[in-house]
């Protein structure tokens, strides 16, 4: 609600209340700054109401039931009985505690929250469009944080029934029925392992030659070969050559993505079609024109490593801006421009030390370069691997699956890169992501103690192996 009579004028306005909105409207807050949020939804965005949250409870879900699938350190389970609106109300109730210790630190810290979308009207103003009457507020400096959507096939609009998006899949119930997935990022591989676990028959449709485009060749292999083991379907290195939707399905045919010769399609069916081929950034309603900025092809707004956009006094973060799309990077992106704003000088930001995490079962997990981009920028890298099956922590979980991998400087000793799969391996990232922030990064951790038995343990194993 709009209050009439309130002081319009702010140190920073806020557009979009995901991650990196409010986030960024709590430090600005802290640097002592008046802050003005602007959310026509929910606090919190995509990732707790949409994303992260609900989709990380659901792979919590399917997790349980893989444990219980077979027998482990002589305890033997029965079929696990599924009700499915329970699964579902479990996440709901994990996204509502959440959500309310957002607004209680909003509200705590002083943050003014107008429930409303908000647009750009000239520099340092933005209009709330609630009720008839605009509501005009003033700032030094705007923050956008608008966020994305999901990105539609060409042709082949979301009809929210059978053409689905990822929010629609947080409420649909597998069982019993066939589920294409069309992208193989990271969307489309949990959400394979979710449906798949509550009892859907699942095929992935992926135009490159592999799962998760840009990530470790090897640790992709892996994850692909579990996943194949628990019965998704892959099918990579394909395009779609037409597509028919009906009231009781959606049919494709489908053709290699790089043959040079003309082959038959292939035609498959399913009850319901996730498309998962990336998102689109939320610029459309937001004024840019009125300040005279423009966007990059792909819809995003151009910055620079402060998240400034060479307008005078304004700042975007997050999905908004491209990049890694991930709520943590939204975060700090937001942080940085809030402190450059205040005039800290913060480092800019690094995509390099953005960790990435495939929340599958064994998780997938990376960050910086892999031994290939090191080498062509240059450096003196080497490869230090370890197995998950010679981790004491790891064969007692009953899970052995996986691998770690470390790059490393060998003139500098700097960690230029990490990555692996296996059980655990999200919790022991921000170990590697930390060292990669450091010159000497590799060895630092060598000449650490690391507890044991612990998955952790085989970042010192690999560093030491020869």
């Amino acid at each position: 609600m709009i209050v009439e009579g309130l002081d319009r004028s702010f140190d920073l306005i806020v557009i979009g209340g995901g991650p990196a909105g409010y986030m960024g409207a709590l430090r600005a807050s802290e640097l002592g700054m008046r802050v003005a949020l602007v959310e026509s939804r929910k606090v919190g965005g995509v990732c707790l109401h949409q994303g992260c949250i609900p989709t990380k409870s659901l792979l919590e879900v399917s997790s349980l039931i893989q444990k219980t699938a077979t027998p482990t350190n002589g305890l033997y389970y029965d079929p696990p009985k599924i009700k499915h609106d329970e699964v579902v109300a479990f996440g709901q109730s994990v996204i509502n505690r959440l959500h309310q210790g957002i607004k209680h630190l909003l509200k705590t810290a002083g943050v003014m929250t107008f429930e409303s979308s908000g647009s750009l009207l000239g520099t340092g103003k933005v209009v709330l469009s609630e009720g008839l009457s605009p509501l005009v507020l003033h700032a030094k400096n705007i923050l956008l944080a608008t966020g994305s959507r999901p990105k539609s096939f060409p042709g082949l609009p979301f009809d929210h029934e059978r053409v689905i998006d990822s929010s629609d899949a947080l409420l649909l119930n597998p069982a019993g029925k066939k589920i294409g997935i069309l992208g193989g990022g990271v969307v489309g591989v949990e959400f394979s392992q979710i449906f798949t676990s509550l009892g859907g028959s699942v095929t992935i449709l992926e135009r490159e030659p592999t799962l998760l485009p840009g990530e470790d060749s090897e640790l992709v292999s892996i994850l692909s070969r579990e996943l194949d083991r628990q019965g998704v379907v892959l099918k990579c290195g394909i395009s779609i050559r037409d597509v028919v939707r009906t009231d009781q399905n959606v049919s494709l045919s489908l053709k290699p993505s790089n043959s040079s010769t003309e082959s038959p399609p292939e035609d498959l069916s399913f009850d319901y079609l996730l498309v998962a081929i990336g998102r689109v950034p939320n610029t459309e309603t937001l004024g840019l024109d009125s300040v005279g900025l423009t966007v990059s092809t792909g819809g995003f707004v151009l910055v620079n490593g402060s998240g400034w956009t060479g307008v005078e006094g304004l700042y975007a973060a997050g999905d908004l801006v491209g990049g890694a799309m991930l709520a943590h990077a939204a975060t700090h992106e937001a942080i940085v421009s809030v402190e450059h704003m205040a005039g800290l000088n913060p480092p800019p930001n690094d995509p390099n030390t953005v960790p990435r995490v495939v929340y599958t079962h064994p998780e997938l997990v990376s960050v910086g370069m892999t031994l290939e981009q090191a080498r062509k920028k240059g450096f003196q890298a080497i490869l230090k691997k370890f197995p998950m099956m010679a981790n004491g922590r790891s064969l007692i979980h009953g899970d052995r699956r996986g691998i770690v991998k470390m790059v490393v400087d060998e003139e500098s000793g700097a960690l230029l890169g990490f990555g692996g799969v296996g059980p655990g391996l999200s919790e022991i990232l921000p170990v590697a992501t930390l060292a990669i922030g450091l010159p000497d990064g590799a060895d630092r951790l060598s000449h650490s103690i690391f507890p044991h038995p612990t998955v952790a343990e085989t970042i010192w194993d690999a560093l030491k192996s020869r």
